[in-house]
């Protein structure tokens, strides 16, 4: 089964995950109930993969290769746990954090990709709002998607994620948060945990924080199976909209930066006046959708190719930071983010 919608974060995951059990259970009731075998199950994947993923040319994976790999390995009468491990050694080359395996619940398999721990958790060592608010900043204010309060003459704005929601709310929100800020010499705009949401969304708030026009992406969405099979390129730009923060502005990324938040950091990144800090993003660009396998088991599937604006691919590489550096989990239990005080010193010396 297939969402129109894009979901990027786990927790939207789960929550689509309700929808396609029902409606699996609605295609069982009204047709023919298919071969629910672990065989049929991988052929199902690679099928599935071939028609849809968007990244095998540019990655250079024969798909093909991985299969045979494995179809040989897998019978009708295959354990769960050996039909996993088939599918992780497909899955795990195309080193994709969007690409997602969730087996069925009475499996007792953890939910499966290149990010997240064995027992299927994505682990957080890099960053804390709590350290930012105790330690730096005291109180933060929040409307929408947004956290907000001033750090001394500079601003500071975390976007915890790009809700698809009418770009009216969002631009109300900012309004109000910029005008609150309207003393700020500089800003600090942190995305380390932004897991992504809604590119126009995404290209919307970009807008608010650009001085000049221009193309930061490039864009094509598999429509068909097998190689070639790609929508014509769109070309995404970014322009200044509505009132405008265009001050000096420190922008903190970390591989918690994903999707939505990456297209986000190549818009900015056209910009003159920000400067990124922190880690390397995800590498994880692409729209996905979702799809049920014979046994029940969902997979999520990159169907796009991402492209900067020179057309180059930071799929399962991610964004350098203009400054690399990133705080460990031994300084943040300690209350000290030495990202968020270097973009400050950076700032404050402008």
């Amino acid at each position: 089964m297939e969402s129109n919608n894009t979901y990027r974060t786990v927790a939207g995951y789960f929550l689509l995950l309700l929808t396609v059990t029902f409606f699996g259970c609605e295609k069982t009731l009204l047709g023919e109930d298919p071969s629910r075998d672990a065989k049929s199950s991988l052929q199902a994947m690679y099928q599935q993969f071939d028609q849809h993923y968007g990244m095998f040319e540019v990655k250079n994976i024969d798909w093909d290769a991985l299969y045979d790999a494995k179809k040989g390995t897998i019978g009708a009468q295959s354990t769960d746990r050996e039909l996993y491990n088939a599918m992780i050694a497909m899955l795990s080359p195309l080193n994709d954090a969007h690409v997602t395996l969730y087996p069925a619940e009475q499996s007792g398999l953890a939910t499966w990709s290149i990010d997240l721990n064995g027992e299927g958790v994505f682990v957080n060592d890099f960053f804390d709002l709590k350290v930012i608010k105790d330690h730096y900043i005291g109180q933060l204010k929040s409307t929408g998607p947004f956290d907000y309060g001033m750090f001394g003459k500079l601003g500071y704005l975390h976007i915890r994620e790009f809700p698809d929601q009418k770009f009216s709310a969002h631009g109300k929100a900012l309004d109000q948060i910029f005008s609150e800020l309207k003393t700020a010499k500089g800003l600090i705009l942190d995305i380390r945990d932004n897991a992504g949401g809604a590119d126009p969304v995404a290209q919307y708030v970009a807008g608010r924080f650009a001085s000049t026009q221009g193309p930061y992406m490039h864009v094509r969405k598999k429509n068909g199976a097998g190689k070639g099979k790609f929508s014509d390129w769109t070309t995404w730009e970014i322009q200044p909209t509505g009132e405008t923060f265009t001050r000096p502005i420190a922008l903190l990324t970390e591989k918690g930066t994903q999707s939505a938040a990456e297209t986000f950091t190549l818009a900015l990144k056209t910009q003159q006046h920000v400067r990124s800090f922190g880690g390397k993003t995800a590498g994880a660009f692409s729209d996905n959708i979702l799809k049920e396998l014979p046994n029940g088991w969902l997979i999520s599937i990159s169907v796009g190719d991402y492209r900067d604006k020179n057309r180059a691919s930071h799929e399962g590489i991610g964004l350098l930071p203009d400054v690399p550096l990133s705080s460990s989990r031994a300084e943040l239990v300690t209350g000290k983010d030495r990202v968020l005080e270097a973009a400050a010193t950076y700032l404050n010396n402008k």
